[in-house]
């Protein structure tokens, strides 16, 4: 790898980490105007940049959410560098966004909303941490 590519790698998970911050600033947002199912949907997806993130880090590509989710966990939850709350963390957000996007009826409360970005600012904590060794 040319220091070009390095520069340019760590400049796009230093762009993910921030759109991590961001994204899980608007599920705040959602939360404070009652719109729980936005809410989750922008926890997961902060989440989601957070692991982007790590993964570039550490040189795995991925081309889905599934390839994201199956990385994350083989390279980080399986060999334990990170807790398994967190790999639990993020399939449930996973699941959850999905659930709120896609199935009829759902209605997460503002207890579920709250509870998932407060979690998630824990995650997002972690991985930033790793990425930054």
């Amino acid at each position: 790898m040319s220091m070009e590519d390095n520069s340019l790698f760590e400049a796009l998970v230093k762009y993910r980490l921030e759109r991590a911050v961001e994204t899980l600033d608007e599920a705040r947002i959602m939360i404070e105007n009652q719109r729980y199912n936005a809410a989750v949907n922008r926890a997961y997806y902060a989440c989601f940049y957070a692991v982007l993130a790590l993964l570039i880090k550490n040189g795995i590509e991925t081309k889905s959410h599934e390839g994201a989710k199956q990385m994350f966990g083989l390279h980080f939850i399986k060999t334990k560098k990170l807790d398994s709350d967190i790999g639990a963390h993020y399939t449930l957000m996973k699941k959850s966004r999905k659930s709120g996007d896609y199935d009829d009826f759902v209605y997460f409360t503002e207890a579920q909303a709250r509870s998932f970005y407060t979690d998630s600012i824990h995650f997002i904590e972690v991985l930033k941490e790793e990425c930054n060794k």
